[in-house]
Parts: C-alpha cells; sequence; structure tokens
C-alpha cells in the first residue's frame, strides 16, 4: 500500500511541518552534522530507512528527510557528513547549494507503528515508510462509517490522549496531496507452524497487493494495466508475544515484527499449521479471542483450527482442520462442529481450511470473492498457481493457465 507519487528533498531538509512541496528549485545553504536517523522529529527509532533509493548522483546527491532544523534559516539543509563529503570539503563547513523535491521511488507499503504503551485509553501511532507527506491519521470504531480524528505530535505520532474505548480500530491516512488509504493489517500469529501453511497464503495476498500490482502496471506489464487501484491494500505483521525468532519447519527461522502488546489493530488474522501437539499460549489464546470477539476476520489453515481451538473461539460454530486429524480434533475439543465434507469451511468471520493446499485455495477463494477477478487472476498468474474449488475440484474457479497442445 503506497501513496500514488510522492517527493522526497535532495537532501536532509529543515522547512517545516506541512510545507506545500513542489518541484520548483530552491536555493540556500548547507551544512553537516553528526547524523541522526533513530531520534529527532520523525522518530525513526523502529524503521529502516530503503537501501538503494538514495546517494550521490554526479554533482548531486538525493536524501530522505529524517529531522527538523529550527535553527536553520530558510532553505537551509543541514547534512549527513557523508552527504555533505560528496558535495565539497568538509573542511569547507558551509556551501551555497540549490535543490528540489523529487519523486520519492519507494513502492513497498505503509507501516504502522504502536507506541510502547498504547490501550484503550490512549492511542499513539506512527505512519513510515510513506512515499508522500503524510497529513492526517483518522480511526474508526464502527467498521468505517464514521472516522475520528488524531493529533500529530511534534516527534511524528499522531495520538488521542484518551484512547477511542477499543484496541480494534479502522485506522485512515491522508496525504498532503488529499489521498486516501484506508489500511488493511493482517497479522500472523507466530507459532512454529508449517512453512507453507502461512508462506504460501501470504503469498496469494502479496501477488495480488497494490505493492505488487502497482510496480507491475508501471513496467506495462502484459495483463497488468488497471489493477492498481483494483489490487488489495494491505500490510503484513508477524505477531508473537516477543520479538524472538521462531524457527518453522524444515529448518525456516521467521524474525516476528511486533508483539501481542505492540501490534496494530488487525483485520485479519492468518494462524498456520503447528505440530498437533503444540499448545496455544494463554497469551496468544487471549489475542485470538480478542480478535474475534471483535468481529474481525480470522483465517486459519492445516492444523491452524487445532491449535487455537482450546481458546473456545470456534465452540458451536462449523469448522475443519487437517482431514487427517479430525477425529483428534473431536476429542481435543467436542464443541467445535467439525466437519471435514469441504475443503474449508465459512462460519461468519471465521474460515478454517484443511491442509496446506486447502488453505491457499481458500485465500484465493477470498481474494476472487472481496476484489475484481482480475486482480486474482493476474495475481496468481504470476505464481503460475490454479487454485481449486471447495470441494477440490481443479480448474472450475479461473481460466485454466495451462493446456496440453495436439
Amino acid at each position: 500500500m503506497h501513496f500514488s507519487s510522492t517527493y522526497i528533498a535532495t537532501a536532509l531538509l529543515s522547512l517545516v511541518s506541512g510545507a506545500v512541496l513542489g518541484k520548483r528549485s530552491l536555493s540556500g545553504e548547507a551544512t553537516f552534522y553528526g547524523g541522526n536517523v533513530a531520534g529527532g522529529t520523525c522518530s525513526f527509532s523502529t524503521y529502516a530507512v530503503p537501501s538503494g533509493l538514495y546517494g550521490p548522483a554526479g554533482n548531486a546527491i538525493t536524501a530522505m528527510i529524517v529531522d527538523e532544523c529550527p535553527g536553520c534559516g530558510t532553505n537551509h539543509l543541514d547534512l549527513f557528513p557523508n552527504a555533505f563529503a560528496e558535495l565539497a570539503n568538509p573542511s569547507t563547513g558551509i556551501i551555497d547549494v540549490t535543490w528540489s523535491y523529487v519523486d520519492c521511488p519507494i513502492t513497498s507499503p505503509l507501516q504502522l507503528h504502536n507506541k510502547d504503551g498504547v490501550s484503550a485509553y490512549w492511542f499513539s501511532m506512527q505512519v513510515v515508510n510513506a512515499n508522500k507527506g503524510v497529513a492526517t491519521l483518522e480511526v474508526s470504531t464502527d467498521g468505517g462509517s464514521t472516522w475520528q480524528a488524531t493529533e500529530r505530535q511534534t516527534y511524528n505520532f499522531f495520538e488521542a490522549s484518551n484512547g477511542f474505548g477499543t484496541t480494534t480500530l479502522d485506522i485512515r491516512v491522508s496525504s498532503v496531496d488529499g489521498d486516501i488509504v484506508i489500511v488493511n493489517n493482517l497479522g500472523v500469529l507466530m507459532t512454529p507452524y508449517q512453512t507453507i501453511d502461512v508462506a504460501g497464503p501470504l503469498d496469494i495476498l502479496s501477488t495480488c497487493s497494490k505493492a505488487l500490482q502497482g510496480p507491475m502496471e508501471a513496467g506495462s506489464i502484459p495483463g497488468s494495466a488497471g489493477l492498481t487501484e483494483k489490487a488489495i491494500d494491505i500490510i503484513f505483521h508477524h505477531v508473537n508475544e516477543t520479538l524472538d525468532p521462531v524457527t518453522l519447519t524444515a529448518g525456516f527461522q521467521v524474525q516476528p515484527s511486533t508483539t501481542c502488546d505492540t501490534c496494530p489493530p488487525l483485520d485479519i488474522l492468518l494462524v498456520g499449521g503447528s505440530d498437533p501437539a503444540y499448545q496455544l499460549s494463554e497469551r496468544f489464546q487471549q489475542f485470538v479471542r480478542t480478535h474475534v470477539e471483535s468481529g474481525k476476520l480470522l483465517f486459519t489453515t492445516c492444523t491452524g483450527a487445532l491449535a487455537i481451538s482450546p481458546s473456545g473461539i470456534l465452540d458451536g460454530r462449523h469448522a475443519t482442520t487437517n482431514h487427517v486429524l479430525l477425529e483428534m480434533a473431536k476429542q481435543v475439543r467436542p464443541d467445535v462442529k467439525w466437519t471435514g465434507e469441504k475443503q474449508w469451511v465459512v462460519d461468519g468471520n471465521l474460515w478454517t481450511a484443511g491442509g496446506a493446499s486447502a488453505g491457499m485455495d481458500m485465500i484465493a477463494h477470498w481474494v476472487i470473492e472481496n476484489y475484481d477477478i482480475e486482480v486474482a487472476a493476474f495475481g496468481l498468474s504470476l505464481l503460475d498457481f490454479e487454485p481449486r474449488d471447495i470441494n477440490g475440484v481443479a480448474n472450475v474457479v479461473l481460466p485454466k493457465q495451462h493446456a496440453l497442445k495436439a
């Protein structure tokens, strides 16, 4: 998810927040200081500036704004030492420069970071990785029917001192040019799942997202025309109790991106299948219960439903798990209406799938059901994946990609 266009300064900027961005050349002076990405006005303490976007270009440089310089004059740039050295000998100390805003090449999704200590009664969130200046962040507690404003602080977090009475929120971000993004946050519960149970569904969602289909359309890839605006706005979060790496099947190690306590409000939660003997922690059970009880969407694949069943959120609901383990599931949680008749089962906001491949089929079906079929067809073609229907029948969901030629 990203805004459609933007500008970044050709050096670290001293203009105040809200300055009008334009491409006309500006003249001023440049100096340098020690450089601090983690602190300062932008507060990039949890954000790494993307590599390869900025650097020298002939006798000019390109740089990202990371702080404000209150003591600097109009159009004055206070650079990092390595940036200044590309323009002049550091012994010079101060030089005249001409600079302008340039298009920002960031195409990866926006990121939302909660400040430590957020709760239903205190809201503080930062927007980073934007390719355009962020103007406002609004919050909805009623599914997007109404929106409430937050106040931007001098340290680049949007806050509401009294919170919103809940931690289940929809977020709307607006740019300085009026572009609006309503954020869809998907979280993966970082159990020691079978790798494909999560990697497969995530890749389907990723290939159907604006972050991937946008560059495809910009590059005039056949079949991508007109898809960017129809594709999915989505941010992926990998949620653990701590930020310690989690080891998956086949030795894969995954680094969590957030914790149960700092994770932004999720629209979708995905739980992959673990070893049948795996016991979900009480903290994870609480996290899942809170998410489901808020009415938000839950996906489980393979033994994921079996793993979360002790939380009680499946009691009285129709669900499935890896079909080989259905009898075990009935013994572990008899209050769930377990069934193996279909590849996946939908019961309200609960979508549970059988094995790993059934999970991919289920996610593909959800994309087709909720977005333009062209988005799904193009995204799945990039994976060379042809989903089956809910009965496990192949080649009836989308036009067949492969066929034998006589």
